[in-house]
């Protein structure tokens, strides 16, 4: 799997994963599934999905990312995490069906098969990469769900909103119902209604998807994956992380911080993707924090050489005075972020989130 991650990159596009899948006797069909799909908010959704599942006594599957410490994280039943001896078991198997496929290929159809021995009564499941290629849009949905459609990603799903909601509408399944963002374009319901497909929309899309579903939305209401608006105390003083990486996270990011801590000092460290344009969410930060700096980090997808940016070694040797410190822009700094603060998780020996993006948009 390290091997892979270096040499190949994401590939859009699905005849590898459905042969993969041929192979493996298809094991994402034996169960239930819910697909996620979005710009921001899939991980989360998930995640409380997964969580409400859990409080109705079901056995569920869940996979997601990027990871954050451990590609473990990715592939879990209820709350365990995918053993190494559970990966170390089924990868040889996987590999074998899938010997030119990409690292987040292998890692979807890992789970599928992991989801099938588990013997899960249901499993959701987040997209990687918009929708219509993605690898994991080989399943057969009781229900499909869209977050948000905001500008990420751009050079590959496209410059417009409605091209990428194309892109993410592309999980929606003929005769499926389909739930999304009441603010998200039109294009969406166009799709599903060619497709025959029930449309459902609401502002608050959990409780809807809660109701969709016939589960009770208080056991995932208040359960948060790891770094969204996570905060934890280190040597006294409130540190905050969040994933935010786009334009609309980061000024959803900016609102949170406004309502949760009106009048703090806080101060905000951001690490930068390469070639990621933050239009004006950088500057919504930038007007509710008191100071703004950027960090530079090795992750070779994030900016590493920015004028006058710090390293996470050089914040942890300085002394904290701001009531709030903020981590933000990005998966890739999480891992080391949380080691200097001391929290505990299985981590990865080498590096395992997908290394690059090195899909052409000729193949869209």
């Amino acid at each position: 799997m390290y091997d892979r991650n270096l040499q190949v990159g994401v590939k859009l596009g699905l005849e590898r994963m459905e042969s993969i899948l041929r192979a493996l006797g298809q094991p994402q069909l034996s169960y239930p599934t819910v697909h996620v799909a979005g710009t921001n908010g899939k991980g989360t959704m998930t995640w409380q999905l997964a969580k409400a599942y859990q409080a109705k006594g079901k056995r569920v599957g869940l996979f997601s990312s990027p990871h954050i410490s451990t590609f473990r994280e990715r592939i879990r039943v209820n709350d365990t995490l995918i053993s190494e001896a559970e990966v170390e078991a089924l990868l040889p198997e996987v590999m074998a069906a899938g010997q030119d496929a990409s690292f987040f290929e292998l890692a979807t159809a890992l789970a599928f098969l992991h989801f099938q021995r588990q013997e899960v009564d249901v499993a959701v499941i987040e997209t990687g990469l918009g929708g219509r290629l993605d690898a994991t849009n080989v399943l057969d949905p009781v229900l499909s769900i869209i977050t948000s459609i905001s500008y990420d990603h751009c050079e590959i799903l496209g410059s417009t909103l409605e091209a990428i909601a194309v892109e993410k509408a592309g999980i929606i399944k003929p005769g499926r119902p389909v739930l999304y963002d009441e603010s998200a374009p039109d294009v969406i319901r166009r799709i599903a209604e060619q497709r025959g497909s029930p449309v459902y929309t609401a502002r608050d899309l959990y409780p809807k998807a809660c109701e969709l579903l016939q589960l009770s939305p208080e056991a995932g209401a208040a359960s948060f994956p790891p770094c969204r608006f996570e905060l934890c105390l280190y040597q006294g003083k409130q540190v905050l992380m969040d994933v935010a990486h786009n334009e609309a996270a980061f000024e959803r990011l900016a609102r949170n911080l406004q309502e949760r801590f009106p009048g703090k000092t806080i101060r905000a460290f951001v690490a930068r993707s390469k070639g990621k344009d933050l239009g004006q969410g950088l500057e919504a930060l930038r007007s509710v924090v008191t100071e703004l700096h950027f960090l530079n980090h090795s992750h070779p997808r994030l900016t590493s050489a920015i004028d006058g940016a710090w390293t996470l070694e050089q914040v942890f040797e300085e002394k904290w005075d701001a009531e709030l410190t903020v981590f933000c822009g990005s998966f890739f700094i999480m891992a080391d972020l949380r080691r200097h603060l001391g929290i505990e998780e299985p981590r990865d020996a080498m590096e395992l989130n997908e290394m690059r993006l090195a899909t052409a948009p000729a193949l869209l």
